[in-house]
């Protein structure tokens, strides 16, 4: 007989790029091999197991609160991130009732919003040994740059944080500096802190593909970041670096970075006239146009969080591995991008030495089809698995 399984997820369909994948792929490779049941929100889209291959035959979709109502949060509350408090209490009642009914003893929530990791903890302590709890934290909770939590913040977000770890059997996350982290900031849970990357799908193309191969020597080469951009994740330095070399660029090179992008940034670009025939703002688009866009990129770009010991594994980065493209990466040399990156055999940079730029770019396009990158683990079969051993 297939094992149960409960998942909890907000974010579950490719609709809500990149989250929405990251679940998808995990979710639906799970419910090939066990009965998966699904508590996820209508912020996705109604035609849910469209997006699953059929595989999920239990969909309990739940409505989650509305925008008005997360700007409140986030003006009271925003050091808690994406924290939905009626969805927690709509999903633990829905939760309580299926654990029941279907005799399923093993539940995970990913949390991509803060509280479903909560509804996991809260199903602990009122189940107690009856179930086994497993939470994925794409980010970490009290040292996310993302999120204002200084001072009494920092406090409360501490203590919330001891209690979800308490409560919870097995705690996953995407990046090993942020295992190294929190088995430093909670020792007392060491042993349940467990490593599963991001996970791709493997794409056959390549360097060699067909749509490579069409380039031709004085096409004008495309350098893309495909993401969203803020204060933390800023492509300022990268656009004064261009601005200082614009010879070397200028005709030969453009730059397309393409997402949403905050206010700073936009009134930022629209003052530095003399680089928008070398650098493109292109706002968000769609998953599907998000891959033909890498596939036809010479070279992706990467920005990691420019803070010590960053605990980010953006899952862009997991993607962009799949596509045999060189890959560009600013990182501090102790963050979890540019030990990717340098296993992998990319090409990190630390943000001082944005000066390399240039000469790192001929040396790719020097010996384009001579690269030999690794491809690691995270193909969805290597972290599926690891999924699976965490199960039993």
């Amino acid at each position: 007989m297939k094992k149960k399984l409960l998942i909890i997820a907000n974010s579950t369909t490719y609709h809500q790029a990149p989250r929405g994948i990251q679940a998808n792929r995990i979710i639906a490779y799970l419910a090939g091999i066990v009965n998966v049941f699904l508590i996820t929100s209508n912020k996705s889209i109604p035609d849910h197991n469209d997006y699953f291959d059929k595989k999920i035959k239990f969909i309990y979709v739940l409505k989650q609160s509305s925008n008005n109502y997360f700007r409140f949060q986030q003006f009271f509350l925003g050091f808690l991130g994406s924290f939905d408090f009626f969805f927690m209490i709509k999903s633990y009642r829905k939760a309580r009732k299926i654990l029941k009914q279907n005799k399923i003893d093993i539940v995970v929530t990913h949390s991509v919003k803060i509280s479903n990791a909560f509804t996991g903890a809260l199903l602990k302590l009122r189940l107690g040994n009856n179930i086994k709890v497993i939470s994925f934290y794409s980010d970490p909770f009290s040292f996310n740059n993302y999120i204002n939590n200084l001072g009494f913040k920092k406090r409360i977000v501490l203590k919330l944080e001891k209690f979800l770890f308490k409560n919870q059997d097995i705690i996953v996350f995407p990046s090993k500096i942020m295992v190294q982290r929190y088995q430093e900031l909670y020792p007392e849970y060491f042993h349940k802190f467990r490593h599963i990357p991001h996970s791709y799908i493997k794409n056959n193309d390549s360097r060699d593909s067909e749509i490579i191969k069409s380039r031709i020597k004085n096409k004008k080469i495309i350098i893309s970041y495909i993401g969203s951009l803020n204060n933390i994740r800023n492509p300022i330095f990268i656009l004064d670096y261009i601005e200082k070399n614009i010879s070397f660029f200028k005709g030969n090179i453009r730059f397309e970075f393409v997402g949403p992008k905050s206010r700073d940034l936009l009134d930022d670009y629209s003052k530095r006239k003399g680089i928008h025939d070398i650098v493109k703002y292109i706002p968000k688009i769609n998953v599907k146009k998000a891959e033909e866009l890498a596939m036809a990129s010479d070279i992706l770009l990467l920005m990691d969080a420019n803070v010590d010991r960053s605990p980010y594994l953006p899952s862009k980065l997991v993607d962009y591995l799949s596509y045999n493209t060189p890959i560009i990466g600013f990182s501090n040399k102790n963050g979890e991008s540019y030990r990717v990156l340098k296993e992998s055999k990319h090409f990190p940079l630390e943000f001082i030495e944005i000066y390399k730029l240039k000469d790192l770019i001929n040396e790719i396009l020097s010996n384009y089809n001579k690269w030999d990158f690794e491809s690691l683990d995270y193909d969805i079969n290597n972290v599926g698995d690891s999924w699976l051993k965490i199960l039993n």
